[in-house]
């Protein structure tokens, strides 16, 4: 599991061990997508360069739903019409490379039961909108370039992983309204890649660009998988972001 890095909420005392009602507080939770790249200068696009000379320029994720789950004794404690409210449903198409997302990016606000929570799910999934060509059936769709010649990445299937505190420690919703930040840092998933030997991608049929993803007519399929494992590897949350 991935660890995440969530400032210290208040503590949220079992002393009872009676059922919850409906008529219980609720957190009203904002999500906000933040990445962090590098940046020429404020004015120019925002592109990340990091070793092998990897860049991006485009980072486009399709988040189908945010989900928070319960610890096991608040799962056992709430009744279903509470249970039932502990997500914000998507879909939202996000360019992480954007500046909108490089300055924090809104997803909405929630009402989430005040319970102790032991991880945070993340769904990603295919691009129903017809109207997004580059995205359209597809749930990831990055371009940028690999020393210097341009590439095309995309995965098409759903993607879910959770994130959970240091030592599965669970934390607290208690009622006081809440920012939540999902943090990509777009210059570790870079390094992660190029960890990864991702840079050995190639052009196989000489049309001049780079195709990385499932059966893509240059050879690279096998590489398409690791964009996940370098998103796993980069994503935090964080309730208290400084920059904002």
């Amino acid at each position: 599991m991935k660890r995440f890095a969530l400032l210290p909420l208040a503590a949220l005392a079992f002393t009872s061990c009676e059922d919850v009602s409906t008529e219980d507080v609720f957190t009203e939770v904002q999500l906000v997508v933040k990445s962090s790249a590098e940046l020429p200068t404020v004015a120019s696009p925002a592109k990340s360069t990091v070793a092998e000379g990897i860049v991006i320029e485009n980072f486009w994720v399709n988040i189908s739903e945010v989900e928070f789950d319960f610890t096991d004794e608040w799962e056992d404690k709430l009744n279903d019409s509470i249970i039932a409210a502990q997500e914000l449903q998507g879909p939202f198409l996000v360019n992480l490379m954007s500046q909108e997302a490089l300055s924090g990016l809104s997803l909405g606000t929630t009402l989430i039961p005040n319970a102790a929570y032991e991880e945070v799910e993340f769904e990603f999934d295919r691009c129903l909108d017809a109207s997004k060509q580059s995205m359209y059936n597809r749930s990831i769709y990055i371009t940028g370039t690999i020393a210097n010649t341009p590439f095309v990445l995309w995965y098409n299937n759903e993607v879910e992983f959770e994130i959970s505190l240091p030592n599965r420690s669970s934390f607290a919703l208690t009622g006081e309204t809440m920012k939540l930040y999902i943090d990509f840092n777009i210059a570790q998933i870079v390094s992660s890649l190029t960890t990864m030997n991702f840079s050995l991608a190639t052009d196989g049929n000489g049309d001049g660009v780079i195709e990385i993803g499932p059966n893509d007519a240059d050879g690279n399929g096998d590489l398409a998988s690791r964009i996940i494992e370098a998103l796993e590897e980069s994503v935090e949350l964080d309730d208290n972001n400084l920059d904002d």
